[in-house]
């Protein structure tokens, strides 16, 4: 299978599994911005490990805190 298409893919997979993660926090009575708080700072920790695993991350560039 083409590479952007696998990603594609595992992109929709995990929008899914964020979707059903919310609905089952709402169900369970986690009001809204509690839970996307949660979810934010799971995002973060997930997104720098990442990238610092992956040496993209300047770290010591005063760009490194803008995202470039």
């Amino acid at each position: 299978m083409n590479e952007p298409v696998v990603y594609a893919i595992v992109a929709m997979i995990c929008y899914g599994v964020s979707d059903f993660i919310y609905k089952q926090a709402a169900a369970a009575g986690i009001r809204a911005d509690h839970f996307l708080i949660a979810q934010g700072w799971l995002n973060i920790a997930a997104n720098s490990t990442t990238a610092s695993a992956k040496a993209l991350v300047a770290h010591d560039s005063i760009a490194s805190l803008w995202g470039r």
